[in-house]
């Protein structure tokens, strides 16, 4: 049984929808629909009431945690600290190594303090309820510095001039390729720190195993070789993180693997939308094949099983592993960047 406690972002409402047993949730990221039994409705109809009356609080714990365990798998909720723990889990700790330069922010921007604040109990910091901080802090980030949609909108304006279009389309996958192409070698080294979580990591392995290969396909629709497009070098110190994540802080490593498996929710790989876009509907089929084969294996919430028997943490690891990945989604934020760069926009 599911005993964990839930409390939904910020950013998270819930509206009474457009039949009687219908609630829409909706966040910046995301927004889907709960379809209740009908002696649940009048329960939720008075939450949905609460928010839109701004006056949800502690009193309403029972209720968030009623409504949202159902949606657990879209990201919604931070987790709650947990005051009761297992025996026997899995203990983690800092490397005698200081930390080196991560090519990060020149200034950080994530709340490190508050967030372990957030997630400290009288054992350590609860590795879980710090990731559902994590999560939150990239999905924000995600919408506020990540240009990639922007730069598929501007690639899609400049579909009449095909040499350019032709030229940005294969940048774009060769990125993508390139991250499927390193995904093995980055990961494996965090099988060295998973401890009881090692199968779950080797698992994930086995699944992304072949990937590359379909990104490889949709750049021969194209007509070009991979290796002979270049990689930026924002998508190389991406991966290098990735692989150091890895070796160096496993709650790091599993709020990077987070990033890596956001779901888009949408039907259509977006990057697959704008090659049908420009007419190349073959060099789409690959990434869209990559994106449900990834939605099919809820691999966005594959991070969440990395963590099930990982025990406190001290202060330190947690702020370490915070620094990791703000540098992780720093980079990824800006491989738009990366290759506009290279088009010489």
């Amino acid at each position: 049984m599911n005993t964990a406690l839930y409390w939904p972002y910020d950013e998270v409402t819930v509206q009474h929808g457009r039949i009687e047993n219908e609630f829409v949730v909706e966040s910046p990221w995301l927004t889907t629909t709960a379809v209740l039994e009908l002696p649940g409705v009048p329960r939720a109809k008075a939450l949905a009431e609460k928010y839109s009356d701004g006056v949800i609080g502690a009193s309403d714990v029972a209720d968030i945690n009623w409504f949202f365990r159902a949606l657990t798998k879209f990201p919604l909720c931070y987790q709650l600290p947990r005051q009761i723990w297992e025996e026997n889990l899995d203990n983690h700790f800092v490397d005698e190594e200081p930390l080196p330069e991560l090519h990060g922010p020149a200034e950080w921007k994530w709340d490190s303090a508050g967030a372990i604040t957030f997630a400290t109990t009288e054992d350590g910091v609860d590795p879980v309820a710090l990731f559902s901080v994590a999560r939150r802090y990239h999905l924000i980030s995600a919408i506020e510095d990540n240009r990639t949609q922007q730069l598929y909108n501007d690639v899609k304006a400049r579909v009449g001039d095909r040499e350019w279009f032709k030229k940005a389309c294969t940048l774009m996958v060769r990125q993508n390729h390139y991250v499927t192409q390193r995904c093995e070698s980055a990961l494996r080294p965090a099988l060295q720190r998973a401890q009881r979580a090692a199968d779950k990591v080797q698992a994930f392995m086995t699944e992304e195993r072949g990937h590359d290969r379909l990104l490889a396909s949709s750049l021969e629709a194209l007509g070009v070789d991979a290796e002979a497009v270049p990689v930026t070098q924002v998508s190389e110190r991406l991966m290098n993180l990735l692989e150091f994540s890895a070796k160096r802080n496993f709650l790091a490593f599993a709020i990077a693997i987070d990033m890596f498996e956001k779901s888009s929710y949408q039907e259509n790989d977006p990057l697959a939308q704008v090659l049908e876009f420009g007419g190349y509907a073959q060099a789409a089929k690959p990434i869209n094949r990559h994106h449900n084969i990834n939605d099919a294996g809820e691999h966005e919430n594959v991070s969440t099983g990395f963590l099930a028997k990982m025990g406190p943490v001290t202060p330190e690891y947690a702020t370490e592993a915070l620094r990791i990945a703000e540098a992780t989604a720093y980079n990824m934020n800006r491989m738009a960047d990366g290759v506009r760069q290279r088009l010489s926009w």
